[in-house]
Order: structure tokens, then sequence, then C-alpha cells
């Protein structure tokens, strides 16, 4: 693994948390705009960018390419630090934002009536 916690220092952690504002700003905004252009309903409108915030394998991935690319050398560490980090926290609360935001959709309750029928 190319992520070292103790390699983990106060400015990294801001930007871990500056790239996680940024990506979560950028999916918001893209949401509310591709939403409204659309003409989604309500509850998409408001809940889909929520659905949006867990990252998982491909920018792991992506993060580890840039290591072996020489363009990148000089702070290729820091960029894997980064994205990993910020992959992680996405990880532990993607799936609790993702129920919360299902709840309040109410796409829960559908499921568990579409559940029922099929039984």
């Amino acid at each position: 693994m190319h992520f070292s916690f103790g390699t983990i220092t106060g400015v990294i952690i801001l930007l871990i948390f500056a790239f996680i504002l940024t990506r979560f700003f950028g999916k918001y905004l893209g949401v509310k705009i591709r939403t409204t252009l659309l003409k989604m309903s309500p509850n998409v409108k408001k809940y889909a960018f929520e659905e949006l915030i867990p990252q998982g394998g491909i920018v792991l991935g992506l993060s580890l390419i840039i290591t072996q690319n020489h363009y990148f050398k000089d702070f290729s560490n820091l960029l894997v630090g980064i994205i990993m980090g910020a992959a992680i926290i996405h990880e532990f609360i993607g799936p609790f934002v993702l129920k919360l935001v299902l709840e309040k959709a109410e796409e829960l309750k559908k499921i568990k009536k579409n559940k029922e029928k099929l039984k």
C-alpha cells in the first residue's frame, strides 16, 4: 500500500478536506444543473448528489498510476496521500449518507414494498 499514516501532516489533512469539499461542491452543482435541465422530480433534485459521495477503486487506481509517471515524480506521493485519504473518508461516511438520503427520499419504503410484492 502506498498510504502511510505516519506521513500525514496538518497540511495534508487540510488538502484532503479541500479535495473532499471541492469534489462535493462540484457534484452538488453538477447534479443541481442537470436535474433542473432534465426537469427531474423534486426528490431527485433534492437528494441525488449525496448518493455520488462515495468513491472507490477507479480513483485509487488512477492515483497509483500517477506514481508511475515521471512527470508527476515531484509531487506524486502528495497526490496519492490526498486521494487515498479522501477515499478512506468517503468510504467510511458514504454508506451512512446513502442510507440517510434513501430514507429522506422515501425510497426505502418503495424498496420494502417491492420486496413484499415479490414474496
